[in-house]
This record gives structure tokens, C-alpha cells and sequence, in this order.
């Protein structure tokens, strides 16, 4: 038998995606994809820009949005809902029974850099047509999963 048919083939996949995507919903798929696929490692690369495809070596990318690359096979994975959450630790120290509740509090934001990855107060507010919130106050953060971690 010769010597090459009978190593090991390891094939290299490179993954792109958002950091906050990796750590909150592609590391738990990880391990069950080495159990599935033990001959394909694995190199994932986060970054909060989308890479340039032209010119990076991306086998996978997972991107917030349908990209302008007409060469490339794109799937959407899912939608994205937008929508503001409270821990039951802060509804524990205040009540929000209205939108206009959340003056009692400091709103977090998802600040990234990109706008059509930023979240807003203000535009959440506008859609429902509520009024009297101050929706410029608060704390930023630039990662989605530095966000989550935020105490209130």
C-alpha cells in the first residue's frame, strides 16, 4: 500500500465569524464537529470586520448580513431579533411595567462600529412609537458577548 493512501489526510478548515458568535453559539458545536469530522481541524478566526474574501484565506464566514460577493454561495442561517431583555436580578430592584420604566435604569448598548451591526434604543423606541425615554444614556460595548456579561 503506499506510504501516502495510508496516512491520515488532515484538511485544514478556516471559519471567520463575529466573537461573540463564536463564544455564545459556534464553541459549543465544536467539539461535536471534531466527534463527526475527526480529519478536518479547525482554525477560527474572529474579528469584528468582515474579512475581504478576495485576498484572506476564508473557507467559512459567517457574516451579519447578505454580503455583496456574487461569487460566493450564501446562506442565511437565521434571522436576527432585536429586542430588549432584563436579568430577573434587576426586575428584582425595580419594576418595568412600561417602556417608560426604563429611565429607572442604565441601558446597555451594542455600540460596534459597523451600523448595520449596531443595535438601538432609538430605533426599538421610534418602531413602537414610545416616547420619553431617554435612549442616548447608558454603557457601550463593542462585542455582543461583553454586553451580555453586563450587570445592571
Amino acid at each position: 500500500m503506499n506510504d501516502i493512501e495510508s496516512q491520515k489526510q488532515i484538511r485544514q478548515l478556516e471559519i471567520y465569524c463575529m466573537p461573540s458568535f463564536a463564544s455564545r453559539w459556534l464553541m459549543p458545536c465544536i467539539n461535536n464537529f471534531h466527534q463527526v469530522h475527526p480529519n478536518i481541524d479547525i482554525n477560527l478566526v474572529t474579528h469584528l470586520h468582515e474579512p475581504n474574501f478576495s485576498n484572506e484565506d476564508v473557507d467559512i464566514g459567517i457574516c451579519h448580513g447578505i454580503g455583496d460577493h456574487p461569487s460566493m454561495l450564501q446562506h442565511l442561517l437565521f434571522k436576527d431579533y432585536i429586542y430588549p431583555v432584563a436579568s430577573p436580578e434587576l426586575l428584582e430592584r425595580i419594576s418595568l411595567n412600561t417602556p417608560e420604566d426604563l429611565n429607572k435604569t442604565i441601558l446597555l448598548h451594542d455600540s460596534l462600529p459597523q451600523a448595520k451591526l449596531s443595535t438601538s434604543w432609538s430605533r426599538w423606541l421610534t418602531d413602537l412609537k414610545i416616547t420619553g425615554v431617554d435612549h442616548n444614556s447608558g454603557s457601550r460595548f463593542n462585542q455582543a458577548d461583553l454586553l451580555v456579561q453586563a450587570d445592571n
